[in-house]
């Protein structure tokens, strides 16, 4: 599951978020953010239903 949230109204920042399914964690971990969703959704969308959505690490990791 991944979800794009509108994080800052003012700046039109949008947060770019992926459900973690470890067991201590389940919850929604980010990955990204901009102010081009065009862009986040192009870079992200690509990894929906393949393993390398396993892979993507949170934003800092």
């Amino acid at each position: 599951m991944m979800q794009f949230v509108l994080d800052d109204t003012t700046t039109r920042e949008f947060a770019v978020e992926r459900w973690c399914f470890r067991g201590s964690i389940d919850d929604w971990i980010s990955l990204d953010r901009s102010t081009n969703l065009k862009e986040l959704v192009k870079k992200y969308s690509f990894h929906l239903g393949k393993e390398s959505f396993y892979d993507l690490m949170p934003m800092g990791y």
